[in-house]
């Protein structure tokens, strides 16, 4: 299945708002709804659209319209495990201080969670376990991620239902916030109580053509000597767990958005979320792309020593340290700000960012192809289904700082490159400008597809289309990239949109 190029669109700009039902039921008692008159007064578009998209793929399609319709059927069989990654990236809107105080675009909504909750539920029989997890950036608020989806709720009603799911903060690491929203203590956290594996991809790894920079990998508000443990001349490892291993199916649970490091995040960019430690994930590497990095374009000093300000901060071992270097680090970032030819980018924030993709698509090829002791194989191992939120995306600054974007549309297949190609013609952006999947070919072992990109279907609404008639379509609906990203990444460029 993961094998299959074709990706389904359903949209419907009437469906454009989630529901405010404190458990996110349908409004419809649907024939083969499992939960008898617990139904919502207020529409519940989110479950519409889940719904729609099943039928659209044409799942149990002989059942459909009937008590007995099962569209998970043929993905999940019963005494499975199956596992739900939504993007759980963090709990507030990180453009608070440009008036953003939206999450609607910013975490897959508790209503899609719901929604295939249920026909996952459907499709067990009764008989299996039921995960939802994820590991968000390390000064998360988990039990915020979980108010904001009625996840807890949720979890109460389906026991009084004798049914039960679990829910799992992959996290080894956890970050406190100040009043200020800026990383203070980090303390170890438990993760999953049934332990990690250590992925080791090595040589075979996509970071092997740039080991010799190994010492410039970085990642954000993280001590990089750590980092370096992992990502070096003989090692390319990830620390996963096990439980993602162990599940028989995953069901990929993305939030459509712009993601400033990455292009756009969707399928492939979410898996992010299984690696429990964020100092084992490589997203930039330090410097200007003249002198071999790519955090930003070019050099420029009074940026190269904020940065270098700022990673003695990461490293700092007591908070006064850390608060030192914190306050001072501002002086050079403000002569950087000013300095004429300045572009504003740090951490790898561009369309040169040549380090995100790699770690993406190495954990990616992790997923597909372990087996349940972790172990790497030659054949695909799990059995994937991506259902991507669409509802409201995020747009601009992405993934932690998106400004709303109302769509009313959900994306499904069984192959992420597929459905973020798809992702990335509806949001009017270059596909082949987005490395994660432009760089599909460079792929030799593990590979993710074995189609090539002109070979991807989009059935939109019904209608198929190749991603070269999409483009030209009325369907697209042009989102605004990060800043880094803009007029690079649009179809047809709009520089009146530039930030």
């Amino acid at each position: 299945m993961i094998d299959s190029c074709t990706t389904y669109m359903v949209a419907d700009t009437s469906c454009s708002s989630y529901s405010n039902d404190s458990l996110f039921h349908p409004h419809i008692k649907y024939e083969e709804y499992p939960f008898g008159d617990n139904v919502s007064s207020e529409k519940n578009h989110g479950y519409e659209m889940v719904r729609r998209l099943f039928s659209s793929m044409g799942f149990d399609k002989e059942h459909y319209g009937s008590r007995r319709w099962n569209p998970l059927n043929k993905l999940i069989k019963p005494g499975d495990t199956v596992l739900l990654k939504p993007n759980f990236v963090t709990h507030y809107n990180w453009g608070f201080k440009s008036g953003l105080s939206d999450t609607l675009s910013l975490i897959t909504h508790g209503s899609i969670i719901r929604a295939v909750l249920d026909y996952v539920v459907i499709a067990l029989k009764g008989k299996g376990r039921i995960i939802v997890g994820d590991a968000p950036l390390q000064s998360a608020d988990f039990a915020e991620v979980l108010k904001l989806t009625a996840l807890k709720e949720i979890r109460e009603f389906y026991r009084s239902n004798n049914l039960d799911i679990e829910i799992i903060d992959f996290r080894l690491k956890h970050a406190q916030l100040n009043k200020k929203y800026e990383l203070t203590n980090q303390t170890d956290a438990v993760g999953y109580k049934g332990g990690y594996i250590a992925v080791d991809l090595g040589k075979d790894s996509l970071h092997n053509e740039l080991a010799k920079d190994y010492h410039k990998m970085r990642v954000a508000s993280y001590d990089p000597s750590e980092m370096l443990k992992h990502h070096n001349i003989d090692v390319n490892e990830y620390i996963i767990p096990k439980i993602i291993f162990e599940a028989d199916v995953l069901i990929n649970l993305p939030k459509l958005k712009s993601h400033i490091k990455a292009g756009l995040t969707a399928s492939l960019k979410n898996l992010i979320g299984i690696n429990g430690h964020k100092d084992w994930l490589p997203h930039h590497r330090k410097g200007a792309a003249e002198k071999g990095g790519d955090e930003y374009r070019s050099h420029n000093f009074f940026k190269a020593f904020y940065v270098n300000l700022e990673e003695r901060e990461w490293k700092a071992q007591n908070k006064y340290t850390r608060t030192f270097f914190r306050q001072i680090k501002r002086i050079p970032q403000q002569i950087a700000l000013r300095h004429s030819g300045n572009d504003g980018i740090y951490q790898g924030g561009w369309y040169g960012n040549d380090t995100i993709w790699r770690t993406t698509l190495d954990l990616n090829r992790i997923l597909i192809y372990s087996d349940k002791e972790g172990k790497l194989t030659e054949s695909v191992q799990k059995k994937y289904l991506s259902i991507i939120d669409g509802i409201v995306g995020g747009e601009k600054e992405g993934p932690l700082s998106p400004t709303p974007k109302p769509c009313g549309i959900m994306l499904g297949g069984y192959n992420p490159i597929a459905t973020d190609l798809a992702c990335a013609c509806y949001m009017g952006f270059k596909y082949n400008k987005i490395p994660t999947i432009n760089n599909l070919q460079q792929i030799d072992k593990y590979p993710i597809a074995k189609f090539n990109l002109k070979d991807v279907v989009l059935n939109f609404n019904g209608s198929t289309y190749t991603p070269e008639e999409f483009i030209k379509s009325k369907h697209v609906n042009p989102f605004v990239p990060g800043k880094g990203w803009q007029n690079y990444l649009e179809i047809n460029t709009r520089k009146k949109n530039a930030i």
